[in-house]
């Protein structure tokens, strides 16, 4: 790995709570003026702790260069120096921590800002020793989430999925990165681009097109380009810099405040509208929003399956797989609260598993296992199930009586991916071993402790052309035994999860 790469490493990072905690005092105390109740509690929140300092540093400097480049008049309590140190450092990112630059800045902003205890920062920082490294490592900024047919203009640098990244340039030459800041935001970069990351709540597009979904916890998210200066107001929006440096910012959803560098104050754009702005131009000039020309981040959607920690009050049909979305059927089970020593694990209810059948006249000899199925519809996520960029993961807890050699230990969770109408599900399940197109099952053996619910979790990439699944829950009758229902002394389920985790998507048109 080249000296200086923002990739790799395994220190530290400030939590995001407190990340955020800091960034918002600081704003208030900036935006309205020190008021005791928050220089004490950012005082405190500063405290023996250089990471939050520095991210303290970051934001007031931040605060200084956007009213530097806009040209407002009102200006914030900072010393005149600060705004210089963020062009520097936007000109040149660091790739380790700003040791001596850091102390002189952060005291000169602490005491700058009205801060009360600007002077025990000083004093404290001051008698560290010159060559002294933070307590823990405060350059990683963000972290590679997902890669899509991405290529790299690293060298021997080229970040893994999952990696953390410190402040630095990041050249991708195709495909889409999805990048995490430690700050809140997520963001979509798609190739060919060049950016640099410099804080955990701030990027430089100097060319390429992103997007960016920012939480509200994380609102202030700002990229700068060639152009103009964007902070987010909590919302998802894109930005496109293009090779002579003109940007467009498009906002799908919220408001981002723009500061083009040329002057003219900072304008506010707002749901589906967007903006072109020249490298020296001091005008916002009306463009037509238009998603479909930025890459999209990641999502991860929870699907509420109905009844998911099978609440007291809520039927449980003896039918077969169902036809439609909307709630659990198979075999005999009933929702009961705690019994035979066992609580739920969730909520105040859990499935009880009764018979393998769901006909007393099915012979339960025949049958390998108590099953509950609930179907979930594909087709509004058609576009992405057919790019393959789909992941399915189920999870379910399960718990049993103690019992003896004759208990059954068993149980299960799978998915099962079909084509076709959703109401013909029990036709296509009754040939499911021909019409499946994909299916996964992860099956656990339990113990005897009641006191214990224990997990299984099961993951199925979704394959091209799925209309539907079939989420399954099961315990198995793996000690043929039983003659009659009910065939099972006390077996459970409870907390059934499902997750569909989508990939970045590319941009489906071109840019400007």
């Amino acid at each position: 790995m080249h000296p200086g790469s923002p990739v790799g490493g395994t220190g530290m990072t400030l939590r995001p709570d407190k990340r955020n905690e800091v960034l918002r005092l600081t704003d208030e105390v900036l935006d309205a003026g020190p008021n005791p109740d928050r220089v004490l509690a950012l005082e405190e929140l500063l405290r023996d702790d250089p990471e939050a300092c520095e991210a303290y540093l970051d934001r007031v400097t931040l605060h200084a260069h956007l009213r530097h480049e806009v040209g407002g008049d009102s200006q914030p309590a900072i010393p005149k120096g600060l705004p210089a140190i963020a062009a520097a450092d936007r000109e040149n990112p660091p790739a380790a921590p700003r040791r001596v630059r850091f102390r002189a800045a952060a005291a000169a902003a602490l005491l700058g800002a009205g801060l009360a205890g600007g002077l025990w920062f000083g004093t404290r920082m001051k008698e560290m020793p010159t060559g002294a490294e933070p307590a823990s490592d405060a350059s990683f900024v963000a972290s590679l989430r997902n890669a899509v047919a991405a290529r790299w203009n690293l060298g021997d640098a080229v970040p893994a999925v999952g990696e953390r990244l410190r402040r630095g340039e990041l050249s991708l030459a195709a495909g889409v990165a999805e990048l995490e800041l430690f700050g809140g935001a997520v963001v979509a970069v798609q190739g060919p681009a060049r950016l640099a990351l410099a804080s955990a709540d701030r990027l430089v597009l100097h060319a390429g097109t992103l997007s960016a979904v920012v939480p509200p916890g994380a609102a202030g998210f700002i990229v700068e380009t060639p152009a103009t200066v964007l902070v987010d107001r909590g919302t998802r929006f894109g930005v496109s810099v293009d090779p002579g440096g003109a940007t467009e910012a498009h906002v799908f959803a919220g408001a981002v405040d723009v500061a083009p560098r040329g002057g003219g104050g900072v304008r506010r754009l707002t749901e589906n509208s967007a903006a072109r702005i020249g490298k020296d131009a001091d005008a916002l000039v009306s463009v037509p929003a238009d998603a479909d020309r930025f890459p999209r981040p990641g999502e991860r959607i929870v699907i509420p399956l109905v009844d998911g920690d099978f609440e007291p009050g809520t039927p449980v049909p003896d039918l077969d797989v169902p036809a439609q979305a909307g709630g659990w059927s198979g075999d005999r089970c009933r929702i009961v609260g705690p019994e035979q020593g066992i609580a739920p694990r969730q909520g105040k209810g859990m499935l009880r598993f009764i018979s393998t059948g769901n006909r007393p006249e099915i012979a339960v000899l025949t049958n390998a296992a108590s099953q509950q199925w609930q179907l979930i519809d594909l087709r509004p996520l058609a576009e992405d199930v057919a790019a393959e960029r789909v992941t399915a993961e189920a999870s379910a807890w399960f718990n049993r009586v103690g019992g003896d050699a004759g208990t059954d230990t068993r149980f299960a969770v799978g998915l099962f991916a079909f084509r076709g109408d959703p109401a013909r599900a029990p036709e296509a399940w009754e040939r499911k071993d021909a019409s499946r197109l994909s299916s996964a099952l992860t099956e656990i053996l339990t113990d005897g402790d009641p006191a214990t619910w224990e997990p299984a979790d099961v993951r199925l990439p979704v394959p091209s052309g799925a209309d539907y699944l079939i989420v399954e829950i099961h315990a198995s009758e793996n000690v043929k035994n039983d003659l009659a229902a009910p065939e099972f002394d006390g077996h459970y389920a409870d907390a059934v999860r499902l997750t569909l985790k989508v990939a970045p998507r590319p941009a489906r048109t071109g840019g400007p």
